[in-house]
């Protein structure tokens, strides 16, 4: 039964098909959140922008619809580390970029096998994505927004309930860069 619910999960966030069948919606605690914060990597024109996660329930899947965008800029996607994040053992990490509407997909699932525990309630670093930008801009320029993409795909919590799947919907945050971040990326420009 649970290798069944397991499998569901994936094909829903997958395919986008959770709303149509999530069991239940539960109400999410002021500790569920998603921080993102950007900052300027050594490449020129490069960000990484650090998805922070805190769940107070176990996270069998979540979907991270976000829109990516910069002042006068225009975004291109270029990678991502799962690497030291929380979920780096997830079995299915799907990413769908679409640097024309400047908006990511992301899919992540715990388990499709039935030997992969869920994301245990906890707070730290899930993963980072990296973007490069077509002139400069400042970190500060950027700005990462959690949106609705079809056809079903909104931040959330998927978790593995008696009979079926809930969601919880965190929080969305975005911190500014400190003032030293942005003095060594004006630096960097000038120099550049």
């Amino acid at each position: 039964m649970r290798k069944m619910i397991l499998v569901i999960v994936a094909l829903l966030v997958a395919t986008g098909a959770v709303q149509a069948t999530t069991v239940t919606e539960q109400a999410a605690s002021p500790e569920d959140t998603i921080t993102v914060s950007v900052n300027s990597t050594e490449a020129a024109n490069q960000f990484r922008l650090e998805f922070f996660v805190v769940n107070s329930v176990e996270v069998a899947g979540m979907p991270v619809p976000v829109s990516i965008t910069a002042e006068g800029a225009k975004m291109k996607y270029d990678s991502i580390s799962y690497e030291g994040g929380r979920v780096g053992y997830f079995q299915l990490k799907t990413q769908n970029p679409d640097t024309a509407n400047q908006t990511l997909l992301l899919g992540l699932i715990a388990d499709l096998s039935g030997s992969k525990p869920p994301l245990a309630p906890g707070r730290g670093v899930a993963f980072n994505v990296f973007y490069t930008t077509d002139k400069a801009v400042k970190a500060s320029a950027v700005k990462v927004e959690p949106i609705m993409l079809a056809p079903a795909n909104i931040l959330e919590f998927n978790v593995l309930e008696e009979g079926g799947i809930g969601s919880v919907v965190p929080t969305f945050h975005m911190t500014a860069p400190t003032a030293t971040e942005e003095k060594a990326a004006s630096e960097k420009e000038s120099d550049g």
